[in-house]
């Protein structure tokens, strides 16, 4: 069940990771082919992606409504902002003025300064406007890339209050503290002359990647203070890199770990016999006079061979009835149905009867025995039809 769940937080997370690069039905799109990935992936590492019985598969659904209900909240909440924003708050003096920026703290030639000017005044009311955008400073250190042009709005509400609205993209080019200028507007209000200031904002720009914030608070603080959007990024290209990265770290484990409890495939009868023969010439049984118990494990370990060479349940078998399957097995031939009928026969008498061997006797069981196995090595498959000489009684 964790795994489960571990790989639905992935999935989750890289979901959310792309839905915010991109868009959320790009996140939804992703969130849904990672889920339909599980069914392979069951068959492939073994493992188990289900929620009881239920496969995982069957939350794309919840994922598109999900992402429905989750966007009409959503533009609910937008269009509620944007009807308060759109609000006309009455004047508190004839003229209103007001500007502010996105953010203090900018790259050299990478960040965009998005500074904003607003106006607000009676309509009766003429003012003597500033020329905003052409002020040297958006020509100088700050300047305003051609394909950002600034955009400058006038609307008047059903209440007789004008609002002008300067939007400007600014991109700085040179480094250090920078200040956005100072504006001054005069109008006529009841006879009298009056002036309303559109105070500067400090911005710092640097060439490092964090902005040198020391140096921004020792800066003067700057009177009145003006309301700031706070510059808060996250950045989702790096949470879906990591979160991409873990997923595939858990995959590659998941198949390793298949892997390692696959069972190792059988060792061929012929390497096997090798190994365990020459295991047992290690213990040295004849040079410390244990006969016996040698010939009783060579017969065990030739009895094996040809258990697992055959299919044939030779360790349960007796002696004739080892004897009398050889004679009638199409696979071996002549010689070696003799060399194995020599062969027990003379271990048996061996371990029951209690005979010792010459030394001649035991280079003949070792070169029948050797003889035997070299010769029932698995052939092409071409020369498997061949017949078998036909074999007498020896």
């Amino acid at each position: 069940m964790w795994i489960t769940l571990l790989y639905l937080a992935f999935v989750t997370l890289l979901g959310v990771s792309f839905g915010a690069i991109f868009a959320w039905w790009a996140g939804g799109a992703f969130a849904s082919v990672a889920l339909l990935l599980a069914f392979p992936l069951e068959r492939a590492l073994r493992l188990s992606l289900r929620i009881g019985r239920l496969p995982i598969a069957a939350l794309i659904p919840l994922v598109w409504l999900g992402l429905i209900i989750g966007t009409g909240v959503q533009e609910a909440q937008q269009a509620q902002v944007t009807a308060r924003k759109r609000k006309i708050t009455p004047l508190r003096s004839p003229v209103e003025a007001s500007a502010f920026v996105d953010r203090t703290t900018l790259r050299v030639e990478k960040d965009m300064l998005h500074y904003t000017v607003v106006i607000r005044h009676a309509k009766s009311i003429q003012l003597r406007l500033p020329k905003i955008t052409e002020h040297p400073t958006f020509h100088g250190p700050l300047l305003m890339p051609a394909d950002h042009p600034p955009k400058v709005t006038q609307d008047t509400s059903p209440e007789g209050i004008v609002t002008r609205r300067w939007v400007l993209t600014l991109m700085a080019v040179a480094t250090g503290p920078l200040d956005t200028p100072k504006f001054t507007i005069r109008y006529q209000d009841k006879g009298k002359p009056h002036t309303v200031t559109i105070p500067s904002i400090a911005v710092e720009v640097s060439e490092l990647e964090k902005p040198n914030k020391l140096l921004a608070a020792l800066r003067p603080a700057k009177l009145p203070a003006l309301p700031e959007r706070p510059d808060t990024k996250i950045p989702w290209p790096l949470v879906g890199g990591a979160g991409g990265g873990v997923l595939v770290l858990f995959l590659l484990g998941a198949w390793l770990r298949q892997r390692s409890l696959r069972p190792e495939p059988p060792m061929p009868p012929h390497e096997w016999f090798a190994q365990v023969f020459r295991s047992l010439q290690e213990q040295k049984l004849l040079e410390d006079g244990q006969e016996k118990a040698y010939y009783f494990a060579l017969s065990e370990l030739f009895r094996g061979f040809l258990e697992r060479r055959f299919d044939f349940p030779a360790l349960e078998s007796t002696t004739e009835e080892i004897i009398q399957w050889a004679k009638t097995h199409d696979e071996l031939t002549q010689e070696s149905y003799k060399d194995i009928r020599r062969l027990l026969q003379w271990m048996d008498q061996i371990k029951f009867a209690g005979a010792i061997g010459t030394a001649e006797e035991r280079e003949d069981i070792d070169r029948r025995l050797h003889s035997v196995v070299r010769q029932t090595l698995p052939q092409p498959e071409a020369n498997a039809t061949k017949q078998a000489p036909q074999r007498n009684e020896a």
